[in-house]
């Protein structure tokens, strides 16, 4: 497969206990982020039991708080915004009285992109067995999970079209701390050559 483009990319934190949501001012959180321009500083909000959510729309990027998980998510992503999906990663961590980083269990990346099969041929990916349904099958995907280097990776690929496919990719670390922002910008760099690499061996 040719990769076509990269659509989205977050960095997420689960834990093995709830997030004390009481504890997270939205407010504090989004002063993080405020630029003084008032397109970029629009923001939207969503607050439910064990929810959180600040949206900038028009900075493309998205803080969330689930019961779980802490996610921060850019929705319109360019290989040199690594170092900036870091640094809002660990600053929002790093605020005192936000998350209690001692039940930390995992983190990792998903990133999301647009790849075009060279051949075509829908049959590779979906395999002759599903093929049995009918030979003319207009939309087919795959999941795959495997272990690298001791990093978990889950690629999950679906059709949009004849040729084109919407690839997405889990990059798991096990782990009871976050390393620094400067090493997970270089993490994020060199999952994203690894993502490509995967497209590119479809």
């Amino acid at each position: 497969m040719k990769f076509r483009e990269l659509q989205a990319a977050n960095i997420t934190a689960s834990f093995s206990d709830q997030i004390n949501h009481t504890l997270i001012s939205l407010d504090k959180v989004a002063s993080l982020f405020i630029t003084k321009d008032p397109q970029k500083d629009a923001r939207n909000v969503i607050e439910a039991p064990d929810l959180k959510i600040l949206g900038f729309p028009n900075q493309k990027k998205t803080i969330a708080f689930e019961p779980n998980r802490f996610i921060v998510a850019y929705n319109d992503y360019k290989a040199d915004m690594n170092s900036a999906l870091a640094n809002d990663f660990t600053k929002i961590l790093s605020m005192t009285g936000i998350i209690d980083q001692s039940k930390l269990e995992a983190y990792g990346f998903n990133f999301d992109a647009l790849a075009e099969a060279e051949t075509g041929k829908l049959s590779d990916i979906v395999g002759p067995k599903l093929l049995q349904f009918s030979p003319d099958i207009k939309r087919g995907g795959a999941t795959v999970s495997f272990e690298k280097d001791g990093v978990t990776y889950v690629v999950e690929l679906k059709s949009v079209s004849e040729k084109l496919y919407h690839v997405h990719v889990n990059v798991h670390y096990q782990s009871n701390s976050i390393p620094p922002a400067e090493t997970i910008k270089e993490e994020v760099g060199k999952q994203l050559i690894e993502f490509q690499s995967i497209i590119e061996k479809i």
